[in-house]
């Protein structure tokens, strides 16, 4: 009873909720960034939203939005800017810290949805080209870990194989 009470009192008041939602998510921002944060806050702020039944509905979702916003725009830069292998590398960090995230104070329910974004953002929006860009000099010059890495990383989307073997025939 308790909680219910606090959770109508405090988390259902828009700007108490607005500003706490905030927080976190400048604070996972900066984390991002290579910052330094308060992770055991953040956790205990997570499992107090899990336990009054509010993640879902107060937190995940934007939580999400601005991961799309943030992995768009990165993907988008990124893929044009630095060479596939260190591209693949860098996804690769990315859906590492996703999921430490997850493992270390996001609820356990997000991480599909939260790697689903994160792949769709950095791998799929950008997987023909950076196969297009980056296969033929990886396959000419033998690069087995880039290549072992591409692979990786375009199973983990829906099509990713199928374009990749196009690719490869195309190359024959």
């Amino acid at each position: 009873m308790g909680l219910e009470i606090f959770r109508d009192e405090v988390m259902n008041n828009e700007s108490v909720r607005k500003r706490s939602v905030d927080g976190l998510l400048k604070m996972i921002e900066q984390e991002r960034e290579g910052g330094q944060i308060d992770r055991l806050l953040i956790k205990s702020l997570l499992r107090m939203m899990t336990s009054l039944r509010v993640y879902a509905e107060v937190f995940e979702r934007k939580f999400l939005e601005t991961t799309c916003t943030l992995y768009e725009t990165e993907g988008r830069h990124l893929s044009q800017s630095l060479e596939v292998p260190v591209y693949l590398r860098h996804v690769k960090k990315r859906l590492e810290e996703e999921t430490s995230r997850v493992d270390y104070y996001l609820d356990f329910t997000t991480r599909k949805p939260l790697l689903a974004v994160t792949e769709r953002c950095l791998i799929s929006d950008h997987m023909e080209s950076f196969i297009n860009k980056g296969l033929d000099e990886m396959l000419l010059e033998n690069k087995c870990d880039d290549l072992s890495l591409m692979y990786n990383m375009v199973s983990r989307t829906k099509h990713g194989l199928i374009i990749l073997k196009k690719r490869v025939c195309f190359l024959r």
